[in-house]
């Protein structure tokens, strides 16, 4: 009888809502960080986590902080496996770093005059406050963008926790967004700085856009594209908005492990990376590795990041069954 009134209710709730399931299935992922890739970097197959990973001169200090100043030695006792790679823009060779994220923030060294600086000496009035300053501002500095030759990239990011943001989870997945695919729906990670004196950047979903679809839904290989808002000045103040980012990846079971081929990882690594994530938490069941490029935008307010490209890797884990799609998001 019990079985049969039940029934009658969850049919008068579909009819009621038009027949749309609403048990949205959410799915919460946390970054991995481990001590097996503390201090090191990706190496030529632009991941970290492989046999080609660089240990030197490395800022995977993910023991985590986003203050400026982000020390480059010393021994770190976990590292990231999630990061973003950049290469600035050759138009830059010079930018405004101003700690408090002003109007020139981010932006070339230009005199208020005309013509190109690389400091106050350059300009006609060197006065920290005066209208030729190189960056005007009483603690802007003008910064050099270094390019690094070769097939180096120029700066790293390693992403993280931070205070501000609260703890992991680090992103949120909800099933099924519509027919067999899923909607990112919450985004929010820290970044070591990319420039030295600059500080760290805090990065969270932008809500205009929203429900980020990705496809498909569950396990196997995947694909989307998401919005974001990137906090600079130790994430006080916002730097920029990055839009229709890119990437693929694969969501893999831990007890059925495959190869998440589309971001370079082979078996053996994979295999390498579910038991670290294991190790931090025995509860894990799936993992989940994304990657792709972006274009950071002109009017960013973080020096030399303008017009910069972009290559990133997330990699997290989940308790959370993400193969579970009978479920309808809001």
């Amino acid at each position: 009888m019990r079985k049969g009134l039940i029934t009658l209710v969850c049919v008068a709730g579909l009819m009621l809502w038009g027949g749309t399931a609403v048990n949205a299935i959410e799915i919460d992922w946390t970054l991995l960080e481990h001590a097996s890739v503390a201090g090191k970097g990706p190496g030529p197959d632009g991941v970290i986590g492989t046999n080609d990973d660089t240990t030197t001169g490395e800022v995977n200090s993910c023991n985590f902080t986003t203050a400026p100043n982000c020390p480059t030695a010393g021994n770190p006792t976990i590292g990231s496996y999630s990061f973003s790679a950049i290469e600035f823009s050759p138009g830059l060779p010079w930018s405004c770093l101003d700690p408090s994220g002003g109007p020139t923030a981010g932006a070339p060294c230009i005199c208020a005059e005309g013509g190109t600086c690389t400091s106050d000496a350059d300009c006609s009035s060197g006065s920290c406050a005066g209208a030729g300053d190189c960056c005007p501002g009483l603690l802007n500095t003008c910064t050099e963008c270094v390019k690094v030759p070769g097939d180096h990239n120029d700066s790293f990011s390693y992403f993280g926790s931070d205070p501000s943001l609260g703890p992991a989870p680090h992103y949120t997945t909800c099933q099924v967004n519509t027919t067999n695919d899923f909607a990112i729906t919450a985004y929010q990670t820290a970044s070591t700085e990319s420039l030295s004196g600059a500080g760290g950047t805090c990065i969270t979903l932008n809500l205009d856009n929203d429900p980020y679809a990705g496809s498909p839904c569950g396990v196997g290989a995947i694909s989307g594209t998401l919005d974001v808002d990137v906090y600079a000045v130790q994430c006080a103040i916002i730097g920029a908005t990055i839009n229709n980012i890119a990437y693929t990846g694969r969501v893999v079971d831990m007890d059925a492990i495959a190869a998440v081929g589309e971001c370079g990882y082979n078996l053996t690594d994979t295999t390498a990376m579910v038991n670290n994530a294991r190790s931090v938490d025995p509860t894990a069941e799936y993992l989940m590795v994304l990657c792709g490029n972006t274009t950071v935008p002109s009017t960013s307010k973080t020096a030399c990041l303008a017009n910069a490209d972009v290559d990133f890797v997330l990699v997290s884990y989940t308790s959370d069954d993400a193969s579970d799609c009978s479920g309808t998001c809001p």
